[in-house]
């Protein structure tokens, strides 16, 4: 072993050759100066971190809390719904052509879901050419133009998230809209995304989207902000290739919330996405919804999108190409990123029957609750009609998951009655499905 040089040795070395004898509590002052010295050290650096945190995190961060300030889309205030502490939140994340015109298209639409006890985050990115079913004016709309379908019983953003809701059975509890404008706008203060391309871009289309760029190399590359709408709009190599590249951007954006960056310049941050979208968020659950995504690896950042194999080539005729859903196919690819294992643990029997006399109802419903992890043995009509829906379960603390997951799918108007259900059945939970079921 190498010699080791301290004090003790040098106490020692005089006792051994001077017979000197080391007094209780001795202390050099080369000794009392160095720590000295390095306590005083020690406090400034203490300081400067306080210092430096407050006035580059701290300071911005509540100020940006207290000063931004969002807004909802027009004669929307039906759709607010809260979001509580520790609940999943199924955000829809909607980009149009131009929010100034009257006739307005959907270009990007995807739903992020937020698992707060999972600490995961899963994204599903939706192709706007699929058909739904719109509830509210009781047929077939394709998402694209669902603004443009609106009446004077539903506006267009109400449209376009209950098509969605019924395309891919499941509750949207808030939505974040922006158009192409807007979209520039607010992510000016953005950090470049890292992309990995798998093939080479190269679209002339491109350059006329502000950006003046007709493509990128394959390979990892960072993309800048005046080049993020022409990377989410190209799609040259086919609409998988995009949904895909758009889902590499989200997920790049959520890694670079956490930087050191992105809280010094929170304040233009904030600023800059409160002025440029609509939303039915209050500012703290935006800024909850940061929190919950500051800290996520990337293997915690599930993605999925509707894939080719997923749809079928519709023959109506319009500008943009249209397609039928495969919801089996679909309920795959969402089930990957939906399931709440909280429910699936729970493994409690479901029947959902048809009281409402809307035709299809017990089938859609029963999706929805499969998509959230619901166990579903049986769906069918009921033998009686109900005004409400109606819950029959024997012991309701059994399964609190799921229970509070079905209530989220008929927007809490259901009934507990005290009685059991009178008619044979085998599973743990009855729903019966009642006229006023949305």
């Amino acid at each position: 072993m190498p010699n080791r040089y301290t004090l003790s040795s040098f106490f020692n070395r005089l006792k051994r050759k001077k017979g000197f004898k080391k007094k209780k509590g001795f202390k050099t002052k080369t000794n009392i100066f160095d720590t000295k010295l390095f306590n005083v050290a020690k406090n400034i650096v203490i300081v400067s971190v306080i210092v430096f945190v407050t006035y580059t995190v701290i300071y911005p961060t509540g100020m940006a809390i207290y000063g931004f300030k969002l807004e909802e889309y027009p004669n929307t205030e039906h759709l607010q719904r809260e979001w509580n502490r520790g609940e999943r939140l199924n955000l829809l994340l909607i980009g149009v052509d131009d929010l100034s015109q009257d006739n307005k298209f959907v270009d990007s639409i995807a739903l992020m879901i937020v698992d707060p006890d999972a600490e995961q985050v899963g994204i599903f990115n939706i192709n706007p050419d699929l058909a739904a079913y719109s509830p509210a004016l009781r047929k077939t709309i394709y998402i694209r133009s669902a603004f443009n379908e609106s009446n004077d019983e539903v506006d267009g953003l109400t449209n376009t998230i209950e098509a969605v809701e019924n395309l891919l059975a499941i509750r949207v509890d808030k939505y974040i809209l922006m158009d192409k404008d807007g979209f520039n706008n607010a992510t000016q203060s953005f950090q470049a995304a890292r992309i990995d391309f798998q093939q080479k871009i190269h679209d002339q289309d491109l350059a006329k989207l502000d950006s003046k760029v007709l493509g990128w190399d394959s390979g990892k590359q960072s993309i800048y902000p005046d080049e993020f709408l022409a990377l989410l709009a190209a799609d040259e190599l086919g609409k998988n290739d995009q949904l895909n590249r758009q889902l590499d951007f989200y997920r790049s954006q959520i890694e670079n919330i956490n930087s050191v960056n992105s809280y010094i310049h929170i304040s233009n941050l904030l600023e800059d996405i409160a002025d440029n979208i609509y939303t039915n968020m209050t500012e703290l659950e935006f800024y909850r919804l940061l929190w919950e995504l500051r800290s996520l690896r990337s293997d915690q950042v599930k993605v999925a999108y509707t894939r080719q194999d997923s749809m079928l080539k519709s023959d109506a005729f319009g500008i943009y190409p249209r397609y039928e859903p495969i919801l089996e196919n679909i309920d795959q690819d969402l089930s990957s990123i939906l399931f709440n294992t909280d429910i699936l643990k729970e493994q409690a029997k479901i029947e959902v029957l048809n009281g409402s006399g809307v035709s299809g109802l017990a089938y859609n419903r029963a999706r929805w609750i499969t998509n959230m992890g619901g166990r579903v043995i049986l769906y069918s009509n009921s033998p009686v009609q109900e005004p409400i829906t109606k819950i029959y379960v024997e012991d309701k603390e059994k399964f609190p998951n799921t229970l509070n997951g079905i209530e989220r799918v008929f927007n809490g108007k259901i009934e507990y009655p005290q009685q059991e259900y009178q008619y044979k059945h085998v599973g743990d939970i009855i729903i019966v499905i009642g006229e006023e079921y949305e």
